[in-house]
């Protein structure tokens, strides 16, 4: 089941209805979650459901030695039940996200020196969201292993919070320390808290019907599908290209993590923000501060702080962030595009440390001026290396890159209802932050019979005007 198809209303508004009648009955309104959670997976693949109950158990049961260990005192125990976790899930993700990738690779490389094998490969079917709920769960033990949580001995407490159907498909990333303790009092369902929630599923649905699947069906996918016309952009068309392509992206996940975060939040739970208006971003430093935040600080916290320790030399500091943002574009995929877009990023956000640390913060590096310029520069660079995303292959990324070298500007003809579509997702992540939030206040304080007619109404032209069909988010892949 979609967020974005016509079923998911009526499910979120039976969930909210039993779950809220089940108030005082905490362990069967948690079974019930979990049930719940499981069959919205399930509606996407049965068989994948075998391995969100495998990451549970194994998690919970692992959770509980760490503690145990570090109660008696016993560190090296402790460590050692940790990296249990770690081989299995990163086992799981292995076999079913980068086996086939890896061998084929090898096999490739062996033949360039003459020598035939040919590894069997698996040509498994990658599980909706493996690395969100599996990352979430590792984060679980890690967190019980430095002591900052202390593992929970109910095992469907923890299964919940695995299987979290808002969360469970496409993100954010949930840590337990954030969610299992609003297992114990989830907060009421106001007035205002709904009018809050059920506005961010409406903004979520905006980004996805009516910008990502706007872009991707009628401007991103109709050029890259034709190989002569990605041939043909020019220098413009290029940095057009990525821009709406990063809108479409961003639309789709951050309209998925916004429906997310307005289903917890009607359900009782505050999950944290996943964006934060990327295309304001004046540095690589900012945007990976406001795109994706919950991946973005996972790996910042569980990854680059254990590598690059409390007092890093600044060749150090440059190699684990390399090294991070490499991992970072091999969690979206296995495939040399997202791996040359994490090392892309990575070698760029290095030169940005060298710069931090060589050239001073003078004052005209404050000035408005010079922000808006880097602001710029920023995102121009974020619109070129996106394109790896989108590519098929890292020669199909080059041949629209190519298009830099050609200035007769004038190539790209889109109809101007997405040029409307384009300019509309681009200034609605620039517009000021107080701004935006006044109007958000407007409408926690008006009459819920005027919410509800806004709700009624949007409802009907967001499903009315989206293109034909049902589109699955981008981010289900990774």
């Amino acid at each position: 089941m979609l967020f974005s198809s016509l079923s998911y209303p009526i499910f979120l508004w039976t969930v909210f209805v039993v779950w809220w009648s089940l108030r005082e009955r905490r362990s069967l309104r948690h079974s019930l979650l979990l049930a719940v959670s499981y069959w919205f997976y399930g509606t996407m693949g049965w068989w994948a459901t075998l391995l969100v109950a495998w990451t549970t158990v194994i998690d919970w049961w692992v959770g509980l030695h760490v503690q145990r260990a570090h109660d008696a005192g016993d560190k090296a125990r402790a460590r050692r039940w940790m990296w249990t976790s770690m081989v299995s899930n990163l086992a799981v993700l292995a076999v079913f996200k980068y086996y086939d990738f890896f061998a084929l690779n090898v096999q490739a490389a062996l033949a360039h020196f003459g020598v035939a094998v040919s590894p069997p490969l698996l040509a498994l079917a990658l599980p909706v969201g493996i690395s969100f709920y599996t990352f979430g769960s590792m984060s679980y033990v890690i967190d019980v292993y430095r002591g900052t949580f202390r593992a929970t001995h109910s095992l469907l407490d923890f299964a919940t919070f695995v299987a979290f159907f808002p969360h469970l498909t496409a993100g954010p990333i949930v840590r337990a320390r954030d969610f299992l303790p609003q297992m114990e009092a989830p907060k009421d369902p106001v007035p205002q808290r709904l009018a809050w929630g059920l506005l961010q599923i409406l903004e979520g649905l905006v980004k996805k019907l009516l910008i990502a699947d706007v872009l991707g069906a009628q401007m991103v996918d109709p050029i890259f599908h034709d190989s002569a016309r990605l041939a043909r952009l020019d220098v413009v068309s290029v940095f057009v290209l990525g821009l709406g392509f990063l809108v479409q992206v961003y639309g789709d996940f951050a309209g998925y993590t916004d429906v997310a975060i307005g289903s917890a939040r009607v359900l009782g739970f505050d999950l944290r923000p996943n964006f934060n208006a990327p295309l304001k971003a004046d540095s690589i430093f900012d945007f990976w501060d406001r795109w994706h935040m919950s991946m973005s600080q996972w790996f910042r916290d569980y990854v680059f702080a254990p590598m690059v320790g409390r007092q890093a030399s600044l060749l150090r500091s440059c190699l684990c962030t390399l090294a991070t943002l490499t991992l970072v574009g091999i969690w979206h995929g296995a495939a040399w595009t997202f791996v040359l877009f994490g090392l892309i990023h990575g070698v760029v956000m290095a030169l940005a440390r060298v710069f931090r640390k060589l050239v001073p913060m003078d004052p005209w590096r404050r000035s408005t001026p010079w922000r808006l310029c880097c602001q710029v520069v920023t995102i121009a660079f974020v619109c070129l290396t996106v394109l790896l995303y989108r590519a098929t292959s890292v020669e199909q990324w080059r041949v629209a890159l190519r298009g830099l070298s050609n200035w007769n500007v004038g190539g790209l003809e889109l109809p101007w209802q997405v040029w409307t579509v384009l300019a509309v997702g681009v200034v609605t992540q620039l517009l000021p932050e107080g701004f935006v939030a006044r109007v958000r206040n407007g409408w926690m304080r008006s009459p819920a019979v005027l919410q509800g007619a806004v709700i009624a109404v949007a409802a009907v032209l967001l499903f009315g005007l989206r293109p034909p069909g049902v589109t699955p988010f981008i981010y289900f892949q990774f």
